[in-house]
């Protein structure tokens, strides 16, 4: 396998348009976005998420007590009902949804498959390099020209070093046939800092790193997958209270499944309709107001 220039990743404001984007994920298959969410908004995460009444921990969902997770890390998901910044600010970011139109341009909505935040502590192990692509069998039969069906987003709750594990990416990797054994030294380091995010092509090679003992703090990300509305959810929407979605906005309540989306054409009807129409019309389902600048939709 060739050896890749070290070139490193490029990095963009958030305010980056949807053009510009595509390019630097069509060229390299990985991207910085900076300055996505406030320190505010981590904090505020955080909170809710580690005092939440709603069962979040991986670690201790019973069905999941055979799983090989390292003593040093935690995951919590359902995170829709155990927190509200989730909900408003997360869900509704623009620079989320600018970077999934980015990445979704040729295929129509996106939605949310499932989101993790994750903290690790000093001798976390490093993982091995891989695709993101797992949960999805079926893809492995798209050829590296199919456009992407899935992304997955880092925002980093806490600086991401070299020291705390910053995840080696190898630029490029996405127009590999297979991950064959790559080596370190065709890797990079997405360092980042508290509330940037890392974009991830869901054939790019890559591996967090070893969250070694130089650095004492717990590391904190949050992470976020993504996928054509063509692909089922890993996190169900009947999991959600009707009471509780409607206290968000259509856009955040279209991410969690409970609004028809529109894939690209020969389909005219949409995905995850009621009675071939809209599924919100057909629940008449309440949604808060949209933000300022979205649709609605």
């Amino acid at each position: 396998m060739t050896i890749l220039d070290k070139r490193q990743i490029q990095r963009f404001a958030s305010d980056t348009d949807i053009e510009t984007l595509s390019k630097a994920i069509d060229d390299d298959g990985v991207a910085i976005v900076r300055s996505v969410v406030s320190r505010d908004v981590i904090q505020r995460l955080q909170k809710e998420v580690e005092s939440s009444d709603q069962p979040v921990w991986l670690e201790d969902n019973p069905s999941l007590k055979d799983s090989k997770f390292p003593s040093q890390a935690r995951h919590a998901n359902n995170l829709v009902p155990a927190s509200k910044t989730y909900r408003d600010d997360i869900l509704n970011n623009s620079a989320v949804h600018t970077t999934c139109k980015a990445v979704f341009r040729d295929v129509g909505d996106y939605w949310l498959t499932t989101g993790i935040l994750r903290t690790t502590k000093p001798g976390s192990p490093a993982q091995g390099f891989h695709r993101d692509a797992l949960l999805y069998p079926v893809l492995q039969y798209q050829p590296p020209t199919s456009p992407p069906l899935t992304v997955a987003l880092l925002v980093s709750m806490t600086d991401a070093t070299v020291a705390n594990g910053a995840t080696r990416v190898i630029l490029g990797s996405h127009k590999w046939e297979t991950v064959g054994t790559p080596s370190e030294d065709q890797a990079v380091r997405a360092e980042l800092d508290a509330g940037d995010m890392l974009v991830i092509h869901q054939r790019l090679v890559h591996a967090g790193g070893e969250h070694t003992h130089q650095a004492p703090d717990t590391r904190r990300m949050l992470l976020m997958f993504l996928t054509s509305c063509q692909l089922v959810a890993l996190e169900s929407p009947l999991a959600l209270s009707r009471e509780l979605v409607e206290t968000m906005t259509p856009l955040a309540q279209k991410m969690v499944g409970w609004r028809t989306v529109r894939p690209v054409e020969p389909n005219t009807v949409g995905l995850n309709t009621h009675r071939s129409g809209c599924l919100e019309d057909g629940l008449k389902l309440r949604a808060a107001k949209p933000l300022e600048g979205q649709d609605g939709h």
